[in-house]
């Protein structure tokens, strides 16, 4: 059974903060993650992922407590950093 993902007000300003494509790849994640959670491991959950996009990667780190009696995956903090890929102008 899959879980309902959250944001924090922190956490969704930050998501506010990426591009709109970026954007739909955090929830797209969310929603994998949401539909298949990771086993328990204290509630604290963190997941990074890239995406690849004009001569630049961007790692995206997501923060999440997960909540198994209510069913929520809450986001409580969202950091990107980005690094040119190889063989591209910094």
């Amino acid at each position: 059974m899959s879980f309902t993902p959250d944001f924090v007000p922190d956490a969704k300003s930050q998501w506010r903060e990426l591009d709109v494509e970026l954007q739909e790849i955090v929830l797209d994640e969310l929603e994998k993650l949401a539909s298949n959670p990771p086993p328990d491991v204290g509630g604290l959950i963190e997941h990074d992922f890239a995406h690849d996009r004009g001569g630049i990667r961007h790692y995206i780190f997501l923060r999440m407590v997960i909540d198994r009696r209510a069913r929520t995956l809450r986001v409580i903090g969202i950091v990107q950093l980005t690094k040119p890929l190889p063989g591209q102008a910094s």
